[in-house]
């Protein structure tokens, strides 16, 4: 009985990390091809209250899972990213679908840098960073 719950518990183990196949020969390891990228290169300043657009593609993704955006900056306000409805820090889009990064509206010093990171939802190892700084004018 011990060594059934051992088996199963390395099987179930060795599962989660892809060193078994399903039955249609299918690895269940995350593809080690699967990438992302920025569709273009951001911006390196935008100005205060301005809005941009970034697109993340994920490539050789089976599940086509998408994107999970995050933005971060050493301000309070950082700014936010958005789609749709949804606004936030963090939010979720299809792989090479437009996401609104808008910078706050003040700042709290002559300008600060935010991080834009998109990573692939279905391998968060995998993914790409931006730095936007946020300026007075932009400029």
């Amino acid at each position: 009985m011990i060594s059934n719950r051992l088996l199963f518990v390395g099987l179930a183990f060795a599962t989660a990390l892809g060193f078994v196949s399903t039955g249609s020969g299918n690895q269940l390891a995350k593809s080690s091809s699967l990438s992302i990228a920025f569709q273009s290169a951001l911006p390196q300043l935008v100005a205060i209250g301005s809005t941009t657009e970034v697109v993340a593609i994920v490539s050789n993704d089976p599940a086509n899972a998408g994107v999970d955006w995050l933005v971060t900056g050493n301000d309070m306000d950082c700014g936010n990213l958005s789609l749709g409805n949804a606004s936030g820090r963090a939010l979720h889009s299809e792989s090479n679908q437009p996401v609104s990064y808008t910078a706050p509206a003040e700042l709290t010093g002559t300008q600060f840098s935010v991080n834009i990171i998109a990573f692939a939802t279905s391998d968060h190892t995998r993914n790409v960073v931006g730095t936007i700084n946020v300026t007075p004018s932009g400029l």
